[in-house]
This record gives structure tokens, C-alpha cells and sequence, in this order.
């Protein structure tokens, strides 16, 4: 019996994330599909005897109760999005501040805010209660904007919104995931007015800590994030030691720390219980676990809930029951119910490469240490378990795009030690006694930011080393399955001979043999550009996106796309001019990916570009044929738009033509010169579908078969102008939005015939809202605001 649960909580979990991967559509369609079949198998195990039968209809019910669970949840949070009609008007509202709110400097004399926020009225009833997410540009004092505080004031909101590329980070569903059912900003000109504070919680105990334990200490953004879960001050390069080194996991409130942390309660939960037991020989056996339950529930608190925190506190929790019943503990049975219960909490959770990183460190150690003999000593055991993590999670890291860090064993032996079991402890000292005792807490937090400060100078010197190596996503489920038995096999027991066969089997999952076919992307970078031409083995990039503050789309946006194609290497990057949506992420690009030449049509205006493009340059990318057609070597153009460079692609007979944000001055020089082909194939309309570009008789001339708009959504410049859109349309070009589409890839086959993919509709999601794009098309044809 006991084993027919543990199999039918398995299949609870298998069903929940299939849901994801399916349009809206597909999604009711199939939950209705789902929930006849699990009907009828409910029928017919009341109705038969045999218990072979019986059991396989049980698992069966299983995994189809545990779809129909995610999809209806995800179907319900996907329509509870903001309404269409309601994007981009003003909204009076009354507010509470549900987060903590984050500050930052954009200059000497300006600043932002962001928090999440509760709405209690609003002009439309449908916001009514629902949470969204807010920045407020020149905000109030911290003295007043803090957790709790009440607020009437103007919101002008959108739905979620996120960017939209294979293999990349999907912001509206992790926003989805927080509740949050719009974005926007508040909009101070229309007033605003302090109602007072409504509650008093752990946001207002972690605002707090905050202002009074940080100090600015160059550690203090990694401490505060240890202390209250705060990572919004952890500055890229600080990431990227983390990353190299394998320690990201530290560096917040982790299931590791929870999980010391209900640890420490257990045992004192024990303590008491035993000095207890003097006066009440029986009956307190559940005093320990209780005690494990509450420690771990209260640095949930400081983390604020994230959801990393509550996939531990889960297991947490099922362990202490356990416990508390006097059961010897099956590891397995505890680690699929908690499975099942996370996916239940939070359906969007599979999306989170945390969450499979999370389980499968659980896996593993449970794995390598259950039923085997114990090491000699601590450190002997804290060595193995390193060990093992390295290959255990070797595998999820590279099906996830992520790197695989050989360091990883040797900085987690010394930082495992002195984060969780000194520094958090004096973090969460300190935090007990600040508000009756503020000097010695500081003193406390002295102590925990001089030992980080010698732990971080390792970290930065092991940086240096970077032994870290990317392996191409799994493209097929048979090499997923490779994967997972490889590591099944390395990591058994010595005495089944199998770790050979597991050795084998990694090399195949990490080295195979794979066809890189010639391939165009636009990437969906919202307002600006970033184009990646790859062909045998080589990759350009031209441009990299914009940056805001310590955000930049090359680090977050493109360099993930090319780690998930399996680029190693980059042989080209093109900068087309200096404004910030083109050459905002070149930085941030260029330190993951140092590429061997950079050219700009303005290298002045960029550190490290030593090489100007211009008209007349000529290589090879593959079987791509590059030339420059503009700027001339004597072309200097007032404009930075003027200087961009233009790029002309050629595989054969077809052309592909990347402009920048060149205006209809340049256009009418590039059509008196003789390079200009007509006839392209693939164009990237001029400067975002602007008014100032695409003339008339530069259309004319080129007839693109695709005209690409890469433009952020609902745009502040308005971008694409109506008219231009409808001007490429009148000469027969399919025009493609990122905005409306996604990512866009063009890949020449074998043969040299060009297919399209869309990844918004080749890879759809429930919470993606193609009713949106009806509405857009006809905003673009009637739109009068439209320039």
C-alpha cells in the first residue's frame, strides 16, 4: 500500500508541469480531455476487482488529478491579468506597500522606487485586491514609503511583460508566480496623498533591518541578502564571482540555510523538551519538531516567503511531522510529497531552473549517502558531498543552459562552513537584538562582515581562475534520459560496477554530435536590437541591447540565448552606433563572451572598440557573406544615427539587410551607390519602425520579403509609426514584430529554402495573450498617436 502512495505521488507530480508547454487553447482542451479520462478510470476502478488493474487506474487518477490541478490554476492566474482596456490609462487608486521598497540613484538629483503593492480600491473593481508591482520615479523619503504604508494616488498599469527567447528567463510567469497581475508607475503629477499604515509584519521588520544594520559596507549587499533575502544591490560583478565560483547558492537565503536553521531548533526544540521532561516524563516528543518548524518559518519570514524559502520550508515541515510521530523517516516518501506540495503551491515552479536544482541536490545527496556507510569524519562527509553535487549536478546545470563550475567543490568546502554556520548565525543574532541593542548588533554584524571580507577575497582570487565549461541543452529526450541514468550510474554504490558505464555516458551526454545549421535571430530585447547570425560553427552578433542602472539586456538576454545554443565562441561583435538600445549591453556581452574583433560605426563613443566599421569590409561568418555598405571611410554625419553601421548578409542568392537606426538622408545615399541589392530577403526595418526612416523609394527598392520590427511593447516613442508598417505591407513584405512574436528565426535548410519561427507562437504559453496582438494590429492601423 505504502508503495502504491509513494508511486501515485510520483505521478501527482509528473502530471503538473506537462500543462506548461501549452497555448490557452490547448490548455482547456486538454484539462477537459484529462478530467473525462481520469473519470472514467475512477468508474472502472470501483468497478473491477483485480488489484493489478486497480493500482495502474490509481496512478493513472494520479497524474491526471495532478494536471488538471496545475492547468486550472494556471488557467485562472492567466485570465486574472490585467484587462486589456485598462493598459495605459490612469487609474486612481488607494495602495498598501507589500515589499520592500528599492531604491535607486539614477543621478545626483534623481532617484526611483520599486515595490509590490495591494490594491485596495480602485476606479475598476477587477484590480480590486490584487497585487502588482510598481515604480515610482522621484518617491518619497523611506521614512514614509515603507512596508505597510497606505497610499491614494494615479497608476498607469499594463499587463505583465517579459521578453520572449529560446531558452530564456520568462519574466511575466515569474511575476505571475508572485501574484502580480500588472506592472506600472505612479504618477506623482496627478498627486498623491498618505493615508497612514494599515499593517505591521515582517516587510516592516525587514525595511528595519535594512536602514539600521547596513551601513554600505562593500559586503553589505551579500550580507543583506543572507540576512533578509534583499538581492537587488548585488552589483553584476559580485554575481559573476558567485557564478564562477559556484557559490550563488550561499549568497541568499537558501534551502541549505533554512535547512540549518530548523536544524539548530530541532536540538534546542530537544534541549527543552529534555529539561521538561523532569516535570512531564512523556508527551513532548513533538516539542522538537514544533520548534525546527517555527525557526525555519521565521527566516522564511525574513526572506520575505520567496519561493525558494517555501520549497524548503515544505520539506521541512514533512520532515518535523514525521519526526513528530515517532516514524522512522523515509527520505523518498517525504522528498515526493514535498514535490507534489511545492508544485501545488506554486504551478509556474518548473519554470525556475532553482527548482530543478534544488530537488535534484536533494536527490543527490539523498542518493550517494542513504544506506550507505558513514564517513569517518565531518569534513570527510562535507568533502563527498561536494563531490558528488559536482557530478550529480552536472547534468541539470547543462539541460538548464547553466555553467558547470569544477570550482565549485573547493569554494563550497571553506564557504559552506563560515556562511552557515558563522555568518548567518551572527546575521541572525544581530537582527534578534537590534531593536533593544543596536550597538552590540552592529558590533555582531562587524564581526560577520570581517569574516566575509576574507572569504570574499578567495572567492575573487578563485574568480580569476574560471575552470567553468557549457554544454548545448539536451535536444531530444532521449539525451535527457543519457543524462540521468549517466549520473545515476556514477554516483552508485562501488560494489554494482556500474561507474565506468556512468563515466561513458557523460561523455556522450556532454560531447555529441549535433548539426549547427545556418541560422538568423532577431532576439527579443524589447526597446532596442540584438541580431545573432550563426553558420558552421561561427557566430555574430550585431548590437546587444539597452541597460538600465545595473540591468543590461547583453548580460540577462543575450548572452543566455547564446550559452543555450551552445555558443563557446564569439567571432564577431558588431556595435552599430553608441545609443544606449543598440550598445547598452555590450559590456555585460563582451566580459561572458570575449569575442575575437569588435567593430562600431561609433568606436569613440565605446570603450574597447578599437576597429570602426566601415564601407567596404568584407569576411566570412560561416557561409554568411559580410559586407559594410555604411559609414564611409570619410562619412562623418552629425546624427549618431546617421553613423550606424549597415550590414549585408548574403548565403547564395539570399540577402539579408541589417541597418541600425540609419534615417532617410543615408537611405538616399545607399540607393545611389551600386552595392545597394534589391530584392532582400530579410530586412531589419531601419530605427525600430520609425517615421524618420524607410522612405518610399528605399521600400521600393528593396521589397523585403520580411520586414522585422524589433520594438519594445506599447513603447514610449511609439514605435512601429503606422504608416511605415503599412508601407512595407503595400509592397508585399510579411512584416514580424519582437514585440508581437518574440524571438524571430530565419534558418536556411540544406537545400537553402528559409523558414520562419515565431517563438511566441512555436513555443506558446497559457499566460500569453494572443487576443492582445488582434488589438494591436488595428491600434497600429488607427492609432493617430502613432507617429
Amino acid at each position: 500500500m505504502l508503495r502504491l502512495i509513494y508511486f501515485s505521488a510520483f505521478a501527482v507530480a509528473a502530471g503538473m508541469p506537462v500543462c506548461l508547454p501549452l497555448g490557452r487553447a490547448q490548455l482547456w482542451i486538454a484539462v477537459l480531455a484529462i478530467c473525462g479520462i481520469t473519470l472514467v478510470a475512477a468508474m472502472l476502478m470501483a468497478l473491477l476487482k483485480n488489484k493489478s488493474i486497480r493500482s495502474s487506474l490509481m496512478v493513472i487518477i494520479a497524474a491526471g488529478c495532478g494536471f488538471s490541478i496545475n492547468g486550472y490554476q494556471i488557467i485562472g492566474i492567466s485570465h486574472g491579468q490585467l484587462a486589456e482596456a485598462l493598459e495605459g490609462r490612469d487609474l486612481a487608486a488607494e495602495i498598501v506597500v507589500d515589499s520592500l521598497v528599492q531604491y535607486r540613484s539614477l543621478s545626483a538629483t534623481r532617484s526611483s522606487a520599486s515595490f509590490y503593492a495591494q490594491v485596495k480600491n480602485a476606479d475598476d473593481d477587477s484590480l480590486r485586491a490584487k497585487r502588482v508591482r510598481l515604480s515610482w520615479y522621484q518617491p518619497p523619503g523611506s521614512s514614509v514609503l515603507k512596508p505597510g504604508s497606505r497610499w491614494a494616488l494615479t497608476l498607469r498599469l499594463k499587463q505583465p511583460r517579459g521578453t520572449v527567447n529560446p531558452g530564456g528567463f520568462d519574466y511575466q510567469a515569474w511575476l505571475l508566480a508572485q501574484g502580480v497581475v500588472a506592472t506600472g508607475y505612479v504618477r506623482d503629477r496627478e498627486g498623491f496623498t498618505l493615508l497612514g499604515e494599515e499593517r505591521q509584519g515582517f516587510d516592516h521588520y525587514r525595511q528595519q533591518l535594512s536602514q539600521s544594520l547596513f551601513k554600505q559596507r562593500p559586503s553589505d549587499p551579500l550580507l543583506k541578502a543572507l540576512l533578509i533575502g534583499d538581492k537587488s544591490d548585488i552589483s553584476q560583478h559580485q554575481w559573476q564571482v558567485l557564478q564562477k565560483t559556484g557559490t550563488v547558492h550561499l549568497m541568499a537565503i537558501s534551502g541549505l540555510h533554512i535547512g540549518l536553521i530548523a536544524t539548530f531548533g530541532f536540538f534546542l526544540g530537544r534541549l527543552v523538551a529534555h529539561l521538561l521532561s523532569l516535570l512531564r516524563p512523556k508527551g513532548l516528543l513533538w516539542l522538537a519538531p514544533l520548534c525546527a518548524i517555527l525557526c525555519a518559518l521565521v527566516y522564511a519570514g525574513l526572506a520575505g516567503f520567496a519561493i525558494p524559502t517555501q520549497r524548503a520550508l515544505v520539506m521541512v515541515v514533512l520532515f518535523s511531522l514525521a519526526l513528530a510521530q515517532g516514524r522512522r523517516v523515509n527520505y523518498w516518501h517525504v522528498y515526493m510529497w514535498a514535490l507534489c506540495l511545492v508544485l501545488i503551491l506554486d504551478p509556474f515552479a518548473p519554470l525556475s531552473s532553482g527548482f530543478w536544482l534544488s530537488f535534484a541536490a536533494v536527490a543527490v545527496l539523498v542518493f550517494s549517502f542513504s544506506g550507505r556507510p558513514a564517513g569517518r569524519s565531518v569534513l570527510a562527509g562535507l568533502i563527498r558531498a561536494q563531490w558528488y553535487l559536482l557530478i550529480g549536478l552536472a547534468v541539470p546545470l547543462s539541460l538548464l543552459g547553466l555553467p558547470v563550475s569544477a570550482l565549485a567543490p573547493f569554494a563550497n568546502i571553506i564557504a559552506v562552513p563560515v556562511v552557515s554556520v558563522a555568518i548567518v548565525p551572527l546575521l541572525l543574532l544581530s537582527a534578534a537584538i537590534s531593536g533593544f541593542f543596536e550597538p552590540l548588533a552592529l558590533q555582531l554584524m562587524n564581526v560577520a562582515d570581517g569574516l566575509f571580507s576574507y572569504l570574499w577575497l578567495l572567492l575573487e582570487w578563485l574568480s580569476g581562475i574560471d575552470l567553468r565549461w557549457r554544454v548545448q541543452p539536451a535536444q531530444s529526450v532521449w539525451m535527457v534520459f543519457v543524462g540521468v541514468l549517466a549520473v545515476v550510474f556514477s554516483l552508485s554504490p562501488v560494489g554494482l560496477r556500474l561507474r565506468l558505464c556512468g563515466v561513458a555516458l557523460l561523455l556522450v551526454f556532454f560531447f555529441p554530435v549535433r548539426e549547427q545549421p545556418t541560422r538568423l535571430t532577431v532576439i527579443d530585447v524589447q526597446q532596442g536590437l540584438s541580431v545573432v547570425a550563426q553558420s558552421a560553427g561561427q557566430t555574430l552578433v550585431y548590437d546587444a541591447g539597452s541597460r538600465f542602472g545595473d540591468f543590461d539586456m547583453g548580460t540577462r538576454i543575450v548572452a543566455p540565448y547564446l550559452f543555450q545554443q551552445g555558443v563557446s565562441k564569439l567571432n564577431t561583435l558588431l556595435i552599430s552606433h553608441g545609443d544606449n538600445v543598440h550598445a547598452g549591453g555590450f559590456y555585460g556581452l563582451a566580459d561572458l563572451l570575449p569575442p575575437e574583433r569588435t567593430l562600431s560605426g561609433e568606436p569613440e563613443r565605446l570603450k574597447g572598440i578599437p576597429e570602426p566599421c566601415v564601407a567596404g569590409q568584407q569576411w566570412l561568418v560561416g557561409a554568411f557573406e559580410v559586407s559594410v555598405l555604411w559609414p564611409g571611410p570619410t562619412s562623418k554625419p552629425a546624427k549618431p544615427n546617421n553613423r550606424s553601421c549597415v550590414l549585408l548578409l548574403q548565403l547564395g542568392e539570399l540577402k539579408v539587410l541589417i541597418p541600425g537606426d540609419i534615417e532617410q538622408s543615408v537611405e538616399a545615399k545607399l540607393l545611389q551607390a551600386a552595392g545597394m541589392p534589391p530584392d532582400i530577403d530579410v530586412l531589419l526595418v531601419p530605427h525600430h519602425g520609425s517615421k524618420t526612416s524607410s522612405s518610399r523609394a528605399f521600400v521600393s527598392h528593396l521589397k523585403p520579403r520580411y520586414a522585422v520590427f524589433s520594438a519594445g511593447y506599447k513603447n514610449r516613442y511609439h514605435h512601429p509609426n503606422k504608416r511605415v508598417v503599412q508601407l512595407y505591407r503595400q509592397h508585399g513584405s510579411e512584416t514580424l514584430h519582437t514585440a508581437q512574436h518574440g524571438a524571430i528565426e530565419f534558418v536556411w535548410d540544406a537545400s537553402g529554402q528559409l523558414n520562419v519561427t515565431k517563438q511566441r507562437q512555436s513555443a506558446p504559453r497559457p499566460w500569453h495573450n494572443f487576443a492582445n496582438w488582434g488589438a494591436l494590429s488595428g491600434m497600429i492601423s488607427r492609432d493617430k498617436n502613432y507617429q
